[in-house]
């Protein structure tokens, strides 16, 4: 605690380098439902003005890109019906990865960018919206500095999945926690590594990074998005060691965070997990073993300070027996349910599996619950 408390002394006490940002950041964790007003409103009323610039770049074509803007499917709205339905203007910006070279420096669309009060990037893969919105080198094109100024002027620059993903510095992807967490490392693509649709980020073994769009690097977090279907609470603490973050931000699906500044607050119908690694010891090479690290779950309004590592939550949870250790922490949503039945059991540590990457989780009490990963002991 001595040192926790020395560590936040002396950050609060230090100068900001920088203004805190007018904009908002809109991390969402895909396969968010039509239905989910409070999200979507979250969403547009964060807005600078109703208008917003729609982006399909994560899709394998423009065509495809199109249809996903404008193309309702049996039970899923479309982009352009969803964002009306909410009180939007929205505004089609046509670009992908069989016309960026062109469609980045188009004047029309710089034009439609500039008068928009939000930006939305849509699902797919990440490495395309970065492929169409960034240079070779990874500086920006003048369709990502019109986006940017949405940003600036205080506006919303939001998006779903591949959306969401593509707003750290190195956005990162391919590959499941087992494979992260076995190999403890990622594969460094440039991005004219990414000049079609079906280029893979990893190599099979694990995954692989590239240049993202830098919107979270105020609050330097890594970002996942469906990591409760799809167990992804390992990549995110590997992408924190290997990419050097000091935060990780962990999207279930169908939920956001809204961050703005140093402050970011949940919406949406699942968790956030945040994992605070300022003080934590991740091993960089040889076999993944971590210590230390945070472990703070949203949820629906819920915030998260990024400055002080404090949860403010709008619930209280009863009190419990310790829980079960589940056969396997990274199936599935295991680790949030699990954190928040530890938080409420008033226990002081809990082990738990994860036989797939053969390591152990440990769960600590501390300033908020606190995270060990280490080998996993033979039977």
């Amino acid at each position: 605690m001595l040192k926790r408390a020395l560590f936040l002394a002396a950050l609060l006490a230090a100068p900001s380098a920088h203004a805190a940002p007018a904009g908002t950041v809109f991390l969402a964790g895909g396969h968010v439902m039509d239905q989910d007003a409070d999200l979507w409103k979250a969403f547009i009323g964060r807005a600078s003005s109703p208008t917003i610039a729609v982006f399909g770049s994560a899709r394998e074509s423009l065509k495809v890109a199109r249809g996903a803007y404008e193309q309702d499917t049996p039970g899923i709205w479309c982009y352009q019906h969803v964002l009306k339905h909410y009180g939007a203007k929205p505004r089609f910006v046509p670009i992908a990865i069989d016309n960026y070279r062109q469609a980045a420096h188009d004047p029309a669309n710089l034009k439609l960018v500039e008068q928009a009060g939000g930006v939305w990037f849509g699902g797919g893969a990440q490495d395309l919206h970065a492929r169409c919105l960034l240079e070779d080198d990874g500086r920006d094109t003048p369709l990502m500095s019109a986006v940017r100024k949405v940003y600036q002027r205080g506006g919303v620059v939001g998006g779903t999945s591949a959306g969401a993903a593509v707003m750290d510095k190195l956005t990162y992807g391919d590959g499941e926690s087992a494979d992260y967490l076995l190999a403890n490392r990622l594969v460094k693509r440039p991005l004219t590594a990414f000049g079609k649709a079906d280029t893979a980020m990893g190599d099979g073994k694990t995954g692989g990074y590239t240049t993202g769009f830098g919107f979270t690097s105020g609050i330097d977090a890594a970002v996942d998005t469906h990591v409760d279907a799809r167990g992804r609470y390992g990549r995110v603490l590997v992408a924190m060691g290997q990419l050097d973050y000091h935060f990780g931000i962990a999207l279930a699906e169908n939920t956001a965070l809204a961050v703005q500044g140093q402050r970011g607050v949940a919406f949406g119908a699942g968790s956030v997990v945040v994992f605070d690694g300022r003080q934590a010891e991740i091993a960089k090479a040889g076999r993944f073993t971590a210590r230390d690290v945070g472990a703070s779950v949203l949820r629906a309004h819920d915030a998260y300070d990024f400055t002080t590592g404090e949860a403010t939550l709008g619930r209280r949870p009863s009190p419990g027996p310790l829980p079960t250790a589940p056969a396997n922490l990274l199936n599935r949503d295991a680790l949030p349910r699990v954190i928040e039945a530890f938080q409420a059991s008033g226990a002081r540590e809990l082990r738990c599996p994860a036989p797939a990457a053969k390591l152990v989780f440990t769960l600590r009490r501390g300033y908020t619950t606190l995270l060990d990963v280490t080998p996993l002991e033979a039977p």
